[in-house]
């Protein structure tokens, strides 16, 4: 699925360095493409399971209307959190020195884990892994099984993936130019005074937009933008106050007891970000 497609690509933006060849004379499509090239070859290989720090963060809109957002904040040992909000609530990752804690909060109730009571917690997964019918995909979970101290979240790009990507842009998205410091793809019936299909926008220290368009239904486009993309770069912490207070008596003291609402809740979510086709 295209959305899928770009969800991975937009996974995969996370950099570290501007595009070689990005300051000076317009250049040409061959040039802008091994430009292309080099970003995604240049930075993929960053993000691995020994990645220091990675940050990024998504809203998925239909039209002007939010269906929902998100934000990944991976620190190796250290604070890392990951929110994902949608209309019907939201689910919320948070590990730090003295423990972990997620929480997720629906119209249908609230599941809550802590440390605190003993147990495991579920921690996020983000991966683009070898899919043997779609060459590659992303998987977004939250895993049930002991998390590491060391490595509070599970994030992998797997290799071969940089290629892959670039082929399916090429394919879809042929037409690129340089506008205004940003890579702009356009598919061939796209009008050249048109918004432009895909746009990545490099900054020194990372990804400073990537969006992508979709057409959705009635005149209407789904847009994923994703916005201050660094890995091993500056990873914030999470607002004032962002973490309700979780009282450990009436947290689950396993992943076992929660499993079942939690894992329903939590697919709700990620469902109501992904438009149906």
């Amino acid at each position: 699925m295209a959305f899928g497609l770009v969800m991975g690509l937009v996974v995969m933006l996370a950099a570290g360095a501007v595009c070689p060849g990005q300051e000076g004379q317009p250049a040409s499509a061959a040039d802008l493409w091994t430009r292309a090239r080099a970003l995604l070859d240049g930075t993929l290989g960053a993000i691995t399971p020994e990645a220091q720090g990675v940050f990024l963060r998504f809203e998925v809109l239909v039209g002007d209307a939010s269906l929902g957002s998100g934000t990944v904040a991976f620190r190796r040992q250290g604070l890392s959190w990951l929110d994902l909000t949608a209309r019907s609530g939201f689910c919320r990752f948070l590990h730090a020195a003295t423990g972990s804690a997620c929480l997720l909060q629906t119209t249908a109730g609230r599941t809550a884990f802590t440390s605190e009571a003993g147990g495991s917690v579920p921690f996020p997964i983000l991966r683009i892994d070898p899919d043997p019918d779609r060459g590659f995909q992303l998987n977004l979970a939250m895993n049930m099984s002991i998390q590491s101290a060391t490595h509070p979240m599970d994030l992998d790009v797997a290799s071969g993936a940089p290629a892959y990507l670039l082929g399916r842009i090429q394919a879809k998205f042929p037409v690129l130019r340089e506008e205004g410091g940003q890579l702009v793809f356009r598919g061939e019936a796209t009008p050249a005074t048109a918004t432009p299909d895909l746009v990545i926008e490099p900054a020194a220290s990372g990804v400073r937009l990537v969006e992508a368009r979709f057409p959705y239904e009635a005149g209407r486009d789904v847009r994923l933008r994703l916005q201050d993309f660094t890995v091993n770069g500056e990873v914030p912490a999470p607002p004032e106050g962002w973490m309700p207070p979780i009282d450990p008596a009436t947290a689950h003291g396993s992943a076992v007891t929660g499993l079942p609402a939690f894992i329903q809740g939590f697919y709700a979510l990620l469902r109501e970000l992904i438009p149906a086709s």
